[in-house]
């Protein structure tokens, strides 16, 4: 068994996904559920601001250069577009804003001080109950607001990784169902599901929720696969029955995941099942042969009927074919089909 493991794990990590924990492999052999998150899990991460719409007497440079400080040391994909969309906006001749205590809220967003006023930037229901009252509603994905209301909405683009359909599709063919759980807004959610063919998708989710739906998962007894890549993904990626976080994804993520896809791609998820699955089936047949030859070698052996050298001799050879089987795991051509 541990030949084996070893040889599945290194052809895994030439694919592009790296085992972390030892029973890594003999769960991914085992899920019938596949759990996914949107942004820079099935997107490539490589997010636009595409609108601002900001409260009257607001001007969207006014909104990115408070934006921006508050994302400046984030990881998360909306706040590289956010400061991908200042350095462009905002006046390059104005003072530099700067938030020197921001606090990343997972699922939520960031909170910190810009010019002595206290900001969020992330969800929209939580930055708005940062005010005491505020009617004003607009449009986007997240909101900018302080103690005084909500000031602009912002709208993101992330498109789809190019591997994200074929990759589905291989997963539905090995017979897992796919189910996407996200923290962006609904209408994001349900078009990324409808591109993809996913008929269960969930938006708006904390993490608590998402842990919601894997526990509801596999209280129905399905095999729990997870993938995801932000902080706020650190609780599900643990819950899991196995997980898999992206390598441009958190540490956070990185430190609750089974496996780390190495490439910033997908299409190491179908490769690392069926190499999984393959494993058991080997571990299978070493532990018969070895059982079988132990049943026939050894009683012989103890009864006077077969030398000594000859049932030393067997074991050595039964000990190499066993090492030879689990080897074929390591070969590329045609092992994961």
């Amino acid at each position: 068994m541990p030949v084996a493991i070893a040889a599945s794990t290194s052809r895994l990590a030439r694919a592009g996904l790296l085992v972390t924990r030892a029973d890594a492999v003999e769960s991914l052999a085992q899920v019938d559920t596949l759990v996914i998150d949107k942004t820079g899990t099935l997107t490539g991460g490589d997010a636009r601001l595409t609108d601002i719409d900001a409260r009257p007497g607001w001007d969207a440079g006014s909104v990115l250069r408070i934006a921006a400080a508050l994302e400046a040391d984030s990881l998360h994909p909306t706040a590289s577009a956010v400061r991908a969309a200042a350095a462009t906006l905002v006046d390059p001749n104005a003072a530099t804003t700067v938030c020197a205590d921001a606090r990343e809220i997972a699922g939520q967003g960031i909170e910190g001080h810009v010019d002595g006023v206290r900001w969020r930037i992330g969800r929209p229901d939580w930055v708005a109950a940062l005010a005491d009252a505020d009617d004003w509603r607009g449009e986007g994905d997240i909101a900018l607001g302080s103690a005084s209301g909500v000031v602009a909405f912002l709208t993101i683009a992330d498109e789809l990784r190019a591997d994200a359909h074929a990759t589905i599709s291989d997963l539905r063919a090995l017979g897992l169902e796919v189910e996407l759980a996200s923290g962006d807004r609904e209408v994001a959610v349900r078009g990324a599901a409808r591109q993809l063919g996913i008929e269960t998708a969930r938006g708006r989710l904390r993490p608590e929720d998402k842990l919601g739906v894997v526990r509801a998962l596999q209280a129905r007894g399905r095999r729990v696969l997870m993938v995801g890549d932000g902080i706020n993904d650190g609780p599900v990626l643990a819950a899991a029955d196995v997980s898999a976080a992206m390598g441009r994804g958190s540490g956070i993520a990185h430190a609750a995941s089974d496996l780390l896809l190495l490439r910033d791609s997908l299409a190491a998820l179908p490769t690392g099942i069926r190499v999984a699955r393959r494993t058991l089936v080997i571990i299978g047949q070493n532990l018969r042969w070895a059982a079988g030859y132990n049943i026939a070698a050894v009683p012989l052996a103890a009864l006077g009927l077969m030398p000594p050298w000859v049932a030393a001799l067997g074991m050595s050879l039964s000990s190499l074919l066993v090492v030879a089987n689990a080897r074929r795991l390591a070969r590329d051509p045609g092992d994961d089909r």
